[in-house]
């Protein structure tokens, strides 16, 4: 539901969703301030995101909620294109849970740093 409602122009105003929620402490010991962009590394991709300061995170823990990424060629969504963000799903890439052999959907180990300035 939310990749279709994504492509409405009334869904998509207003400040940017898909932002990286990390610790405010996190962020300070990498240098990191609140609207910042950051590099986001996981084992199966790196991603440049907007980082969202939230102490609801809790140490150690950054979230991606809406990670929308419709950035891929051929989806018919243009709306949604033009406020693609980063897709959660791309850093996760093809990794199995092994115990249920359904996709891994959290739970990813990342690495988070400063850009240069």
């Amino acid at each position: 539901m939310n990749s279709w409602l994504h492509n409405l122009p009334n869904f998509v105003r207003g400040k940017d969703r898909c932002t990286l929620k990390i610790h405010p402490e996190d962020a300070a010991r990498r240098g990191i301030a609140d609207g910042n962009s950051a590099r986001i590394r996981s084992v199966a991709a790196e991603r440049i995101v907007t980082v969202e300061l939230s102490d609801e995170m809790m140490p150690g823990v950054v979230s991606l909620p809406h990670g929308f990424g419709h950035r891929y060629p051929g989806t018919g969504q243009p709306v949604a294109s033009d406020h693609a963000g980063v897709s959660c799903n791309d850093l996760v890439g093809d990794a199995l849970d092994l115990p249920s052999g359904t996709s891994v959907v959290n739970g990813v180990p990342v690495e988070v740093e400063a850009l240069p300035a």
